[in-house]
């Protein structure tokens, strides 16, 4: 009906043009006497008037209709919030008092009203935001608490992970609607967090090397392990590397692009792959005068260029074209200036927690100037790309 008749829905968040809208739609149908009489009419009882008999009718059916049409306008997950009521200029009232309370924000997250049940050993906890006092409050089924964080659990599918044990928390990245919690030793869960009745599916990690067979401990797998989105897709950036004295060369960095099919849940990957030799042995990588036979470490992932991976090399920050093989950008800076933040005492190991990125607008590069930029290639400095660290 809403799209027969052109009307916008309400989401919580456009109360003004929705309501404009219903009036005026129900006005042209003379079925607005719901909404524009100051007062019900009194019930029909044996002594009314055939006036007041027709006058009621009237009013009975356009507040029917009204209701209908509002109800039938309203996105679908914001109707478990609406007001319960049979009268349709009350309804109108409690969502305009609602628009800029409780429906703004819990319409937003959806399911996240509704406590799920745990359903095996393996629970996900997630922070959930806060309740607010409102007039629609006693609507939400969420804890009885006020201004705090409430946490709920989400059932996980059952995995067996034999080898790496208990899942571990790396970090949560938003993706295509998702929500996608990150175990870098395992693999990714995720769900729509708005969806009224989410499922939890699961995607595995491809492995460039067997758990079991990769040098680094289990403990410092974040260091050489990564997942971001990158110009719309999900990347997973991997520095893979056997133990033994000669294995620093044909350690193999690889970015895997994720594909889902949502309706299945069936995953593939596709990787480009290069390995350390081959960027050492680069013009590029010469240039900067950076050590060969050192692993660096994983720093960042470029967030629109899908083969370009940043890593920290002890005071040097460098980014590769996986793909080619080749130095693309290079920070001539230390490390100490730019991210400082993390160097406290003891000094946590440098990591992509520590580095956020952005593409910075056009006109803030302009005004940047040309002092900023450099024309020698891999040479520039980290601002000549279009990255900031902080």
């Amino acid at each position: 009906m809403s799209q027969s008749f052109g009307l916008v829905k309400f989401n919580g968040l456009n109360y003004a043009d929705w309501s404009e809208q219903i009036r005026f739609q129900l006005g042209a149908m003379n079925l607005d006497q719901a909404l524009v009489l100051d007062e019900k009419p009194a019930a029909i009882t044996e002594t009314s008037s055939k006036d007041e008999r027709s006058h009621y009718d009237d009013w009975e059916r356009s507040n029917r209709l009204c209701l209908s049409l509002m109800r039938l306008t309203i996105a679908e997950n914001v109707k478990p919030l609406m007001p319960k009521t049979e009268d349709a200029k009350e309804f109108m009232m409690k969502l305009k008092e609602c628009s800029h309370s409780d429906i703004t924000d819990k319409s937003v997250v959806g399911s996240l009203m509704k406590k799920w049940k745990k359903k095996d050993k393996a629970p996900l906890h997630r922070k959930k935001w806060f309740e607010k006092k409102g007039p629609c409050k006693e609507q939400i089924p969420l804890k009885k608490s006020s201004n705090k964080w409430t946490e709920d659990l989400l059932s996980c599918p059952i995995i067996s992970w034999p080898e790496t044990g208990e899942w571990m928390y790396h970090d949560v990245v938003p993706h295509a609607g998702n929500l996608w919690w990150v175990d870098l030793a395992k693999g990714l869960l995720f769900c729509n967090p708005t969806d009224y009745h989410p499922t939890m599916r699961f995607v595995e990690l491809p492995n460039t090397i067997q758990l079991k067979e990769r040098a680094e401990r289990l403990e410092r797998i974040d260091c050489y392990r990564m997942v971001r989105e990158v110009a719309g897709r999900l990347r997973f950036a991997d520095v893979a590397r056997r133990p033994g004295v000669n294995s620093y060369a044909s350690t193999m960095v690889v970015v895997w692009t994720l594909t889902v099919e949502m309706s299945s849940g069936a995953a593939s990957w596709q990787r480009v792959m290069t390995t350390l030799a081959d960027i050492w042995e680069d013009e590029s990588y010469r240039r900067t005068g950076m050590p060969a036979e050192c692993v660096p470490e994983l720093a960042l992932m470029h967030p629109t260029k899908p083969d370009v991976v940043y890593f920290f090399l002890m005071h040097y920050l460098f980014g590769v074209d996986v793909r080619h093989g080749v130095v693309v950008d290079f920070a001539r800076d230390s490390l100490a200036d730019l991210v400082n933040p993390v160097y406290a005492n003891p000094r946590p190991p440098l990591s992509w927690r520590y580095v956020l990125t952005w593409v910075l607008p056009p006109s803030l590069r302009n005004a940047l100037g040309d002092d900023h930029h450099s024309s020698e290639g891999c040479e520039s400095s980290l601002t000549s790309s279009d990255l900031t660290d902080k």
